[in-house]
C-alpha cells in the first residue's frame, strides 16, 4: 500500500493485508486507502504552504477541513495493520508528547479521540509501541495536536521525500584505504609528521575524538558559550529570502553545526529554505553527524559528503546551483587548526567561492604575541600545565598503538611554534615520543597541532585576500574572552 504521507513515498507500507470487511470488498478497501493517501498528500501540501507564506491563516483553515475529512473515512477496519518504513518512532513519540502538552490535552483525552487507551498513547510517546495506520491517521486529524505529515515520514516542506532520497556522495579522490596505508607508512618510518586528517580515519579514532570533545569539561570550556543567536541574525541579514546552502567543512560529530542551523531556521526570512551539507574525511564521524542532523532538523534536507575539504574546488555543485542561493561555509569546532596555511586556503582553495558567499569559523585567541614567547609560556594554560590532557593523549596515541609495529610506550609533550603564516598567531605542537621494542631508537612524531590567533589580525589578513570581515564575536566561558567567532563575506 502507498505511504500515509504520500502515494509517492511508499514509506508506511503495511506488514500484512487487510482482513475482509462485511460491507466492503477488497477493491473498495483499496480505493478508500488511496483516497486516504490523497488526503494526506493534500494535508501535507497545505501545511507546507502555511509554513512558507506570510499569511498562513487560509492554508491552516484548508488543512483543518482536510483533517475532518480524513477523520470521517478512517475506521479500524480500514487500517488495523502495523506500519513499516523509514520512520523514527521514538522521535515521533517525543513530537506527539510535546504537541499534546502544548495543547493541554491528557493521554486519556487523546486516546478517546483516536480510539485507543491512555496507556497505549503513553506507549506511543515513549517509543515502546508504534500506532496502527488508522490510529496514525486519526492522530494527524486532531487539529489541536498540529502534527504535520513531515513529523511522520520526514518529508520536507519543499515536498522532497527525505526518507528515500540519496543522502550522501563520495567526493573526487576520496580513498580512505590509501589514507590508512599512508598513515601506516609514516608511523613505521623513523619519525615525521602525521597528516591531520589521519587522526579521525578509523572508527576507534573517531570514537576517541568524540569521547574527548564531548567530555563535560571540554563542552563547558569550548562548546556551550558561543552565541549562536547573534551569529544567526547576522547571517540571516545577508541571506535575505534566498535559499541558504550551509557547507560544514570538517563537521566532526555535527553538533555545533546543527545548533547553528537551528538558530538560522528561526531567523531566516520566509520563504527562505536551508540545505545542510556535512563534509568530513572520516566516514565514522560523518555517519554520526548525519544521523544527529537527520533526527534533529525537521524538514531541512541534510546531505553527507565523504571527502577532504582541501579538494573543495573539485566537488560538483549540488542540485541547488540553478536556484537563487546564498552559500555559507563553516569551519566550526576550531577546525582551522587542520590548515597548513590559512592564507593559501582562503586565497586558493576557496577561489571557487562566489562573491557574496559567507564563511564562519571559530578560533582560539592568542594569550600573547608570537614575538614574546616567554609571555606565551607564562600565560597559556596548556603550556603552563606542561602535559597533554588524558583524553587527548588517548585519542592521539590510538593510531600509534594500532599501526606502529614494535611500539612499547608513547609519551606526549607540547612545543611552542611562533612561525605561523597569520600575523599575531602561534601554534602548539603535540609531539609523541615513541619507545620502541628491541632497543631500537625512539621515534618522534608531530601528531597534531593547534593554533591561537589575534582575531583582528586574522580578519585583516583574510580581508587582504578577498574575504571581508562582517562580524567578530569575542566570547568564552564564565566571562573569559579566550575564544572568537569570525564571519567573512567573499568580495
Amino acid at each position: 500500500m502507498q505511504a500515509v504521507a504520500s502515494a509517492r513515498s511508499s514509506s508506511l507500507s503495511p506488514t500484512k493485508q487487510h482482513n475482509e470487511h462485511p460491507k466492503f470488498d477488497r477493491i473498495m478497501l483499496s480505493k478508500i486507502e488511496i483516497a486516504q493517501d490523497k488526503m494526506v498528500d493534500l494535508l501535507h501540501d497545505f501545511q507546507s504552504m502555511a509554513q512558507n507564506c506570510n499569511e498562513p491563516a487560509f492554508f491552516n483553515k484548508c488543512a483543518e477541513h482536510i483533517q475532518k475529512a480524513l477523520q470521517s473515512i478512517t475506521t479500524d477496519s480500514l487500517g488495523t495493520e502495523e506500519i513499516t518504513g523509514p520512520i523514527n518512532w521514538p522521535l515521533f513519540g517525543e513530537r506527539l508528547l510535546h504537541r499534546r502538552t502544548e495543547a493541554k490535552l491528557t493521554q486519556k483525552e487523546i486516546g478517546a479521540r483516536v480510539g485507543v487507551s491512555a496507556t497505549f498513547v503513553r506507549f506511543i510517546e515513549n517509543g515502546s509501541k508504534s500506532p496502527s495506520r488508522a490510529t496514525l491517521l486519526r492522530l494527524l486529524a486532531v487539529p489541536e495536536l498540529k502534527l504535520k505529515v513531515s513529523d511522520v515520514v520526514r518529508r520536507s516542506p519543499d515536498d522532497e521525500d527525505i526518507g528515500w532520497m540519496p543522502n550522501s556522495m563520495l567526493s573526487p579522490r576520496y580513498d580512505p584505504v590509501t589514507m590508512v596505508r599512508e598513515m601506516t607508512g609514516v608511523l613505521n618510518g623513523s619519525g615525521g609528521q602525521l597528516e591531520q586528517s589521519h587522526l579521525y580515519l578509523d572508527p576507534q579514532s573517531a570514537a576517541d575524538w568524540m569521547a574527548s570533545c564531548n567530555a563535560a569539561a571540554y563542552i563547558a570550556a569550548y562548546r556551550s558559550s558561543l552565541s549562536f543567536e547573534t551569529i544567526a541574525k547576522e547571517i540571516a541579514a545577508h541571506a535575505g529570502k534566498s535559499i541558504l546552502e550551509v557547507n560544514a567543512l570538517g563537521c566532526g560529530d555535527g553538533r555545533t553545526e546543527v545548533m547553528l542551523v537551528q538558530h538560522l531556521a528561526n531567523h531566516l526570512q520566509k520563504p527562505s529554505k536551508i540545505r545542510l551539507n556535512l563534509i568530513d574525511i572520516s566516514h565514522s564521524l560523518l555517519n554520526v553527524a548525519h544521523k544527529h542532523a537527520y533526527e534533529t532538523l525537521q524538514g531541512i534536507p541534510v546531505y553527507a559528503v565523504h571527502g577532504n575539504f582541501h579538494d573543495l574546488p573539485r566537488f560538483p555543485r549540488g542540485p541547488l546551483k540553478s536556484k537563487p542561493t546564498s552559500r555559507l561555509y563553516t569551519m566550526m569546532g576550531y577546525t582551522m587548526v587542520n590548515l597548513h596555511d590559512e592564507i593559501r586556503f582562503f586565497r586558493d582553495t576557496l577561489s571557487s567561492c562566489e562573491p557574496g558567499d559567507l564563511f564562519l569559523a571559530d578560533t582560539l585567541i592568542a594569550y600573547a604575541p608570537p614575538e614574546n614567547p616567554d609571555e606565551i609560556q607564562r600565560l597559556d594554560p596548556a603550556l603552563k600545565a606542561g602535559e597533554v590532557r588524558l583524553s587527548h593523549a588517548a585519542w592521539l596515541g590510538g593510531p600509534i598503538r594500532r599501526y606502529c609495529a614494535g611500539a612499547v610506550d608513547v609519551k606526549f609533550s607540547l612545543e611552542l611554534d611562533t612561525r605561523c603564516p597569520v600575523p599575531g598567531s602561534y601554534g602548539l605542537d603535540f609531539i609523541a615520543t615513541v619507545k620502541m621494542a628491541g632497543g631500537k631508537p625512539d621515534r618522534r612524531f608531530l601528531m597534531w597541532k593547534t593554533r591561537r590567533y589575534d582575531p583582528q589580525k586574522l580578519a585583516d589578513t583574510l580581508d587582504a585576500v578577498g574575504w571581508e570581515p562582517k562580524q567578530i564575536l569575542i566570547y568564552g566561558p564564565d566571562g573569559t574572552k579566550n575564544l572568537a567567532a569570525l564571519l567573512f563575506r567573499k568580495r
